[in-house]
């Protein structure tokens, strides 16, 4: 390659996955973390010529990422959320934009002033612990819990609080065996919620990289959530709220479940940023 601009270089590699029917903005994504610049320091050294070494790496990513399908996070070992780095492996799942709008969701809700600054919040299937971590660090006197059932993306969730500088309650277990006895003001949980049979609309990436256990559940993908539905009254104060994530198609049905099993709460559907339904909010 006779490219040796960080600028060509990337320009390239934009073309390139493009090229081969990958996102293009994976190049300036996959530049800025290899190189460790910002985006001001990208705007100042772009037009830097790129060090041989560095170059001969991000060539050989962007090749894995067409050639392989292999995200290019699990290859920088980090991901965005909510403008901020977090640490993950092949042990946890990438982080996604619509998770970004639940956090949201929450953040308004106690500038509402629905849930108290300092609540106790448990996070079911915590994986990188990225929910959790947000939330203290947005508002420190949160009291939170946080779970998993892999004692893999357990660490990894560890890793990225101490790196946060957040001090958060990790806790090894299954949904609610690590709290057996404990009640909270707030469980929010991004469960597994995909159905085995909506395969051919996920990305290749995913189905080959991603743990399957994070990401999957029996029952159309409804599993998890009914037993999450089947411990509610057990765990809520008695003004509390319940906010997880689900799949667009399933709102409609989570919500006739909720208001069946739950005839004294309140039950909505929020919509995500593309404006999807992607968020059960059950409430006193």
């Amino acid at each position: 390659m006779i490219n040796t601009t960080y600028l060509e270089v990337q320009a390239w590699a934009s073309s390139f996955l493009d090229e081969n029917n990958h996102e293009a903005e994976i190049a300036y994504h996959l530049m800025l973390d290899m190189a460790d610049f910002s985006v001001s320091d990208w705007q100042i050294h772009r037009q830097d010529t790129m060090p041989s070494e560095l170059k001969d790496a991000y060539v050989e990513a962007i090749h894995k990422v067409v050639t392989e399908n292999y995200p290019w996070q699990y290859i920088v070992g980090k991901a965005w959320f909510y403008g901020e780095d977090f640490k993950v492996t092949p042990a946890t799942l990438i982080p996604r934009q619509e998770t970004e709008d639940l956090v949201t969701f929450v953040f308004k809700l106690i500038k509402n002033g629905q849930i108290k600054p300092d609540a106790k919040i448990l996070d079911i299937g915590t994986g990188t612990g990225i929910i959790a971590i947000t939330l203290k660090t947005h508002y420190p006197n949160l009291q939170i819990t946080a779970t998993d059932i892999s004692p893999e993306a357990l660490a990894v969730a560890k890793e990225n609080a101490q790196a946060k500088n957040t001090t958060i309650r990790f806790e090894l277990g299954d949904l609610y065996d690590p709290v057996a006895n404990e009640k909270f003001d707030v469980i929010i949980s991004n469960p597994p919620y995909i159905s085995e049979d909506e395969t051919d609309v996920m990305s290749l990436s995913t189905l080959l990289y991603e743990p399957k256990g994070a990401l999957f559940a029996d029952d159309s993908g409804y599993d998890i959530y009914w037993r999450l539905f089947e411990g509610l009254n057990d765990h809520l104060t008695s003004d509390a709220h319940f906010i997880a994530e689900f799949g667009y198609k399933q709102g409609r049905h989570l919500l006739t479940r909720a208001k069946a099993m739950f005839p004294n709460l309140k039950a909505n559907i929020i919509q995500d940023y593309t404006g999807n339904d992607r968020i059960l909010w059950i409430n006193s």
